[in-house]
């Protein structure tokens, strides 16, 4: 038996690999979605052209996320967001692209701090106005 929830996210996906396996096509009812992965099998871009997203992925020496890019269908510039890592915590800071003042503003960040037995997230929107950060909600794990 299904609920309704179940019921209504379910739809047909299909998935085909490569022969390398670095390449994915996902297919379903709205389209296609591409995926290629780099070599040691990370992620090197997104694109799901129904939804207008295109992202690519940059990663450390070390192999952790430093960088994910966004562009439209139309390759123009969306979002772009940057990873730190310190010995305690990530810092993932997103920027826009403005059209009307033709570059990118800070749009939101998360800190995820982890500490012996759990985790904290603080997240927060940018006011352009003001020019800071402001707290939006913490979420304890």
């Amino acid at each position: 038996m299904h609920n309704y929830f179940e019921i209504i996210r379910e739809w047909d996906k299909y998935y085909d690999y490569s022969e390398d396996s670095l390449n994915l096509t996902i297919r379903q009812p709205e389209g296609k979605q591409y995926i290629r992965y780099n070599i040691n099998k990370t992620m090197a871009s997104y694109s799901n052209p129904f939804y207008n997203w295109n992202d690519t992925y940059t990663y450390t020496d070390d192999g952790k996320i430093k960088r994910i890019d966004s562009e439209s269908n139309d390759k123009k510039n969306k979002w772009y967001s940057i990873y730190e890592y310190n010995d305690n915590s990530t810092s993932i800071i997103s920027y826009r692209y403005s059209q009307i003042f033709d570059k990118y503003l800070p749009d939101d960040k998360e800190v995820i701090k982890y500490l012996d037995n759990k985790t904290v997230s603080y997240t927060y929107n940018y006011d352009v106005n003001s020019e800071k950060w402001i707290k939006k909600r913490i979420l304890l794990g």
